[in-house]
């Protein structure tokens, strides 16, 4: 009862900010004292966490997103995306360009033949049981 509580406040709170209308996703820091047992939970099982440093939430389409970043045992750093329900949304891993599927570091080459990625990262949404690589640094090109 009282992770609902909790998670009603901060969904009240960030309600208070994004405002009515709102067109794009609205997010907030959290403090993880902020973030619902069951939400640190699901990313603890699902990131293979060892520390989450890092709690958001974001307000998307209707839906109440938390978002936990931290690094694994293994030392990866990953965010992991949980809807209000538990269900995990999307698991983001930061990998290496050797870990980018070579014909992904084609494609990129031969439309941005001077881009130099400083970042990285695999998305798995296990819903949808899809896997995407991406470069988030496109986004500033």
């Amino acid at each position: 009862m009282t992770h609902v509580l909790k998670a009603a406040t901060v969904v009240a709170a960030l309600a208070s900010v994004v405002g009515h209308g709102a067109a794009q996703a609205q997010s907030a820091k959290l403090e993880m004292n902020q973030v619902p047992p069951h939400i640190v939970a699901a990313a603890r099982a699902a990131g293979g966490f060892e520390q989450i440093s890092e709690a958001g939430v974001e307000v998307e389409g209707g839906r109440v997103i938390f978002e936990l970043k931290g690094r694994t045992r293994e030392g990866r750093v990953r965010e992991v995306d949980v809807l209000m329900s538990g269900e995990i949304e999307e698991i983001e891993e930061e990998i290496q360009q050797s870990d980018v599927p070579q014909p992904v570091m084609q494609a990129v080459q031969r439309w941005l033949p001077n881009f130099k990625p400083t970042k990285m990262e695999r998305s798995v949404r296990p819903v949808a049981s899809a896997e995407v690589v991406g470069i988030p640094a496109l986004s500033g090109v």
